[in-house]
């Protein structure tokens, strides 16, 4: 017997709310760190096909949560750094997956960057509009901030549904 939630529970459980924008919703009532029925992929694809932006909030995911989640949509497509043969990032750490790009403003105590693309290089987009199948999907999952202008938050939150 499967300690997954029945069809029903999950849907009773989960919850759109759109952002009244022209689009992106947030969606409530799961924990995308333990395995995700069939019930909850259809919602959540079903979500992601009506408002193609979805909000999970306050979400704690481990690399092997995010690059489990990435089949939810489809099969996983290829990073940047994989697709233009850019190799690996020296000044990442070992435990960070080859499938995950780190995208930070932060430099170490030393000041090396913890991350690329971090200031400002480069604006939402995807990597793989060119590839013969493109992805269906690019999943974010914000670790920390550590201080925005009042201007850059408001950019930030502008389409973000309140917080419940």
């Amino acid at each position: 017997m499967s300690n997954l939630p029945s069809f029903e529970e999950a849907l009773r459980a989960m919850d759109v709310i759109p952002t009244d924008r022209a689009l992106g919703a947030e969606i409530t009532g799961i924990d995308l760190s333990k395995d995700v029925s069939a019930a909850q992929r259809e919602f959540i694809v079903n979500a992601y096909t009506e408002n193609l932006v979805l909000l999970f909030r306050g979400q704690r995911l481990s690399f092997s949560d995010l690059l489990r989640l990435r089949e939810l949509f489809g099969p996983p497509g290829q990073a940047g750094k994989q697709l233009l043969g850019l190799g690996r990032k020296k000044y990442l750490p070992d435990d960070v997956p080859d499938d995950i790009t780190i995208i930070s403003n932060i430099v170490d105590a030393e000041g090396k960057p913890v991350g690329a693309l971090g200031d400002g290089e480069a604006f939402w987009h995807t990597d793989s509009s060119f590839t013969e199948t493109p992805i269906s999907a690019s999943l974010s999952s914000v670790a920390r901030v550590l201080s925005l202008s009042s201007e850059a938050m408001e950019k930030t939150t502008r389409s973000m549904p309140a917080s419940r």
